[in-house]
């Protein structure tokens, strides 16, 4: 057997190990390209949300700096539109109001928002009836364009049950006590309740009171005192002071002796049911002069 020198078999080795060989050179180009590769297969995801919210940014960036400017120029196109309209004969010439009998004109007006010369095709109907009905005494409303100059109003007013007078302003109020509005010589057919508190209890005595038409007879207020009790005060002066409880019980009392005795007919002052059981009463003070005159 032929015996292999050691610089032979050393020279074998190295070309057969790759450890051994010498190191390819790499250009420094497709590098960078390889790496660039493997981070975007390994975080693509994370770079499409990066870039997402970068154009995001710039869009919102841009639209706050040049938001004013849409605004304005649509708001300008608006008011055009809206002129246009108006000067083609299509602006509000005539309101139509029905329904009301509390509330004035002027507050339904001023809720309806009308100003001179608005195009009727720019008016917000919808708008017109929420403000309307935010109004403390209507319960409904409707708002109606009427092509080419009108609007129609029909509103529907929530019930009062009494008038109500209290530092020398009277309200109308429904049975919760609640103000509706406020009365400028309006409301005259309803019951008239004075004083403080008298609101919150008016529903009360009003329904006893409409059950003795006899004691409503020239009756021209129901007084609230102290919040307790209520007075009844007649045109002729006379005053019926009514007890803190029992007063369907009183009142009773009271329709039963005019019936026996004309109680109501006589010249009194004050007709006194504030103690159970007890009735007191005071003739109406007579002047000097009307005791000369009756003996005469």
């Amino acid at each position: 057997m032929q015996q292999v020198s050691r610089a032979e078999l050393a020279s074998a080795i190295a070309l057969t190990d790759p450890r051994l060989l010498p190191a390819r050179s790499r250009r420094a180009g497709s590098s960078l390209v390889g790496a660039a590769r493997r981070t975007w297969v390994l975080h693509r995801r994370t770079l499409v949300r990066a870039l997402a919210l970068v154009i995001a940014a710039s869009a919102a960036l841009a639209s706050f700096h040049y938001r004013d400017g849409i605004a304005n120029a649509i708001g300008v196109v608006s008011d055009r539109a809206a002129h246009g309209f108006a000067s083609a004969g299509l602006k509000i010439e005539r309101i139509e109001l029905t329904g009301h009998t509390i509330t004035d004109e002027a507050s339904l007006l001023a809720a309806l928002g009308v100003r001179e010369g608005m195009s009727i095709v720019a008016f917000d109907a919808d708008a017109a009836r929420a403000r309307l009905e935010a109004l403390p005494a209507i319960a409904e409303a409707s708002v109606q364009k009427v092509y080419p100059a009108s609007l129609s109003v029909t509103v529907t007013e929530r019930l009062p049950v009494a008038r109500w007078r209290v530092d020398g302003v009277t309200f109308a109020i429904d049975a919760s006590g609640s103000q509706l509005a406020v009365l400028n010589g309006a409301g005259g057919d309803l019951p008239l309740v004075i004083g403080d508190g008298a609101a919150d209890d008016a529903a009360a005595i009003i329904l006893v009171l409409d059950q003795h038409p006899l004691l409503q007879r020239k009756l021209l207020a129901v007084s609230r005192i102290a919040d307790r009790r209520w007075d009844l005060i007649y045109d002729n002066g006379l005053r019926i002071m009514l007890p803190e409880s029992g007063v369907a019980t009183a009142i009773d009392r009271i329709e039963r002796l005019d019936s026996a005795h004309a109680l109501l007919a006589r010249d009194l002052q004050i007709i006194d049911l504030r103690v159970p059981g007890q009735l007191a009463v005071r003739p109406a003070e007579r002047s000097e002069a009307s005791d000369r005159g009756g003996s005469g």
